[in-house]
């Protein structure tokens, strides 16, 4: 289906409303208050950020984990374009209680060292790791270790090894003790030992490396922890491991944060520090070819504006390598009509880089890391590959007989055991999808009977109908035999459905005709919508009549297996319309669910009486809009309708110039809130990750040979997975992307 709609196409169609009655004013009522949403909020801690082996065009990849709130997310950003965005992994933890820190170690999956992660979780130090021949795993819990522990910790592997794996080596604050943790690696098993602690007079968390400076056929390990307002130095011998550190130097004042230590490739190897002094972040370094000299204040202007402790690195971009570090930056906006989870204190996570071959530079600010959107991206529905994780899809689809799929659409129609979802312009190899409107079916039906929500893991599993490992298209008959007069291909398409009364019926949009030299009867901007049932055999659908003029685009739902629903709302099927596609606003009909087909059995909504109580009539050209203010033009297309127990509210969705917007309402005919927007593809962080960006190098996410932009349509709620309580509910949602030509799962957290 067509993500697009000219100017020209909504005059071409407008004229239709002049069939329709006027609207007749709706009786004073009172809305409810438009949907808001609930955030998670952004950077809360200072961040970890390591080089890892994943390469791309040269570059090793970037990996940073990120505290928010009480969650260490993992960020990753693929470095075969500077320009490409950061991209959100998967969760570490949910109960972090400081910032994490991250390492690659030497334990292989598919060609790769797995990632590992040591957080602060309450009094102690929590492990975590990740196989990374396994990209869509999640994170595993190991060991933990420690007690009293009082601020993050950090982490290295060493040259010490064991059973052909490096050791790790810890240090955590417990109080004003810095204590020194190491793991044998040469069995996971093995618990942590303490070792010695290397300062009883630590005013936070230290930063570990293991240096060229060598002892015992081992590099010595060596750090720097803020005491008081300086920084301190201290070295430890490893050729003499049962020895005290020693306290080396002290440098700087000022300092009201953490330090990050690193020996560069400058000289000798160079030390090079980056620590708080207030919002400022000031670069220290050492001249490491003779260990009596004093650490320097680096000459480039300060970074300001800071909130946390930074994390520093050396990257292969730049001859010498670029210095390049995370850090939170200034407050973090908030999206609008949004909240912040927990009403937290938030900042944005910044990602820096020096030109290493101009020592004066100002540091550049690249990209923002860490992001949120009023709706997020679960998973990708669709495909055999996300284009954004570079990672196979999780969708159960892959012992399908096709090798590649691509889709947009996918309306669920729920019967309480099996969920159906109505996909709309489908091609099946990544074959160009036919323009041919009037040949060619191309909608299909995949089913789920899943009954958890959806998750970065676990998507929905998918299987075809009837089950078997055949995809067949779905097909409108008359009097069994395929409809050879009823277009189904390219744009016209299944546009809601519902089951009812033992049967599954769908509405269809057909004698839909852009091209005039394929459609035998011209051009037809506006269409026709159609009710059909489907047959036994699953994948057929016999036409059963044709809907009025305001009803040719649908959204429906049967509010008789709503559980809860108030007892005046229990009509029957309840089918919502639009007379032109993207270019409407809703009407409303509803049929009892054991006489959808006998067309004389529909009533259509024509406002409200004095009361407040609807007024319903047999004849559909006394119809009036549900509601007909509030967006910028009307543009109801693909939308969906849901009763959201939780919050005791109705939820209409649709897509709006271009973004989806939200209503809710105490009926189904309401009134109406006014809408407001819960996702948008640039403020909500579409555009660059999982929606290609056509005007900008950004990502790499687009169909191959397609560089035209893609946005966000077809918002149709998966009703069976809402959650939630009387103040907030989580909503998940398909979303069509366009460019990638996929489907995927959204969630939203709304509050009344």
């Amino acid at each position: 289906m067509r993500w697009f709609r000219s100017a020209a196409a909504v005059v071409a169609v407008a004229a239709v409303a002049l069939l329709l009655a006027p609207v007749r004013p709706a009786a004073a009522a009172t809305a409810p208050a438009a949907p808001g949403t609930i955030v998670e909020p952004l950077g809360t801690g200072a961040a970890s950020i390591i080089r890892s082996d994943f390469v791309s065009n040269g570059h090793r990849n970037f990996e940073v984990a990120a505290l928010q709130g009480n969650t260490l997310v993992h960020y990753w950003k693929d470095n075969g374009d500077t320009n490409w965005a950061w991209h959100r992994g998967q969760v570490i933890s949910t109960a972090a209680t400081g910032p994490g820190a991250i390492v690659q170690s030497d334990f292989m999956s598919g060609g790769h060292g797995n990632l590992e992660v040591f957080v602060q979780e309450g009094d102690h130090i929590q492990h975590y790791w990740h196989d990374s021949g396994q990209p869509n795993s999640r994170w595993q819990r190991g060991g933990n270790f420690g007690s009293g522990v009082t601020g993050p910790p950090s982490v290295i592997t060493s040259d010490f090894v064991s059973n052909g794996h490096r050791n790790f080596e810890v240090v955590v604050p417990e109080g004003n003790n810095l204590v020194h943790y190491w793991h044998d690696n040469g069995n996971a098993s093995n618990p942590w030992q303490r070792a010695k602690v290397v300062t009883t007079t630590a005013s936070g968390p230290g930063s570990l490396i293991q240096t060229t400076f060598m002892s015992g056929g081992h590099g010595n390990l060596e750090l720097v922890v803020r005491e008081g307002d300086h920084l301190v130095h201290y070295w430890h011998d490893s050729g003499a491991p049962d020895s005290a550190w020693q306290r080396a130097t002290s440098f700087g004042s000022g300092i009201t944060g953490a330090p990050s230590f690193i020996q560069s490739s400058f000289g000798s190897g160079n030390f090079e520090v980056v620590a708080p002094a207030g919002s400022e972040l000031v670069h220290f370094w050492k001249d490491n070819s003779n260990t009596a000299n004093p650490w320097a204040v680096a000459g480039e202007p300060r970074i300001t504006g800071i909130n946390s402790a930074a994390s520093l690195i050396q990257t292969d971009f730049g001859s010498p390598g670029n210095l390049e570090l995370v850090v939170l930056g200034p407050r973090a906006p908030v999206p609008d009509g949004a909240q912040v989870s927990g009403n937290a204190t938030d900042y944005r996570l910044i990602h820096y880089w020096h030109d290493s071959s101009n020592p004066g530079a100002a540091w550049g600010q690249a990209q923002d890391i860490a992001y949120r959107g009023r709706s997020e991206k679960v998973c990708q529905q669709s495909g055999k590959w996300d284009l954004e994780r570079l990672a196979p899809t999780v969708n159960g689809t892959s012992g399908l007989n096709y090798s590649e799929w691509a889709t947009d659409l996918g309306y669920p129609v729920d019967d309480g055991t099996t969920l159906s979802l109505m996909f709309g312009d489908t091609h099946l190899n990544h074959t160009p999808i036919s323009t041919d409107e009037k040949n060619s079916p191309d909608d299909v039906v995949l089913q789920t009977r899943q009954t958890t929500a959806p998750t970065d893991t676990n998507c929905l599993q998918l299987t075809p109908v009837p089950e078997g490992n055949t995809v067949t298209p779905a097909i409108v008959t008359v009097n069994g035999s395929r409809d050879t007069n009823f277009l189904q291909g390219f744009f016209n398409v299944p546009t809601s459905g519902f089951a009812a009364g033992g049967s599954t019926y769908a509405a269809f949009w057909t004698k839909h005709c852009m091209t005039a030299t394929i459609c035998n009867y011209g051009t037809n901007q506006v269409g026709e919508g159609w009710m059909t049932r489907r047959n036994a055999d699953g994948t057929t659908y016999e036409r059963l009549f044709r809907l009025p003029p305001a009803f040719v685009y649908t959204a429906s739902v049967n509010s008789d297996t709503i559980a809860g629903l108030p007892a005046d709302q229990r009509k029957g099927a309840y089918v919502y319309g639009v007379p032109n596609y993207r270019a409407s606003y809703p009407y409303l009909a509803y049929v009892p669910a054991g006489s959808v087909a006998d067309q004389s059995s529909w009533r259509y909504f024509t406002g409200l009486d004095a009361g407040g109580s609807p007024l319903w009539s047999a004849d559909p050209a006394q119809a009036s809009n549900v509601f007909n203010t509030g967006d910028q033009r009307p543009c109801i297309g693909e939308f969906s309708v849901s009763w959201i127990a939780p919050l005791q509210k109705w939820l209409m969705l649709y897509n709006c110039d271009p973004g989806v917007v939200a209503r809710f309402s105490d009926t189904p005919w309401g009134p109406w809130s006014a809408p407001s927007t819960i996702f948008s593809p640039g403020a909500d962080n579409g555009l660059c990750h999982f929606i290609h960006d056509g005007s900008r190098d950004c990502d790499n996410t687009h169909e191959p040979g397609a560089t035209n932009g893609g946005g966000p349509y077809a918002p149709f709620i998966l009703s069976r997975y809402t959650s939630g309580n009387s103040t907030s509910a989580t909503i998940y949602y398909l979303l069509s992307t366009w460019n990638p030509y996929q489907v995927v799962v959204m969630r939203a957290t709304l509050h009344a």
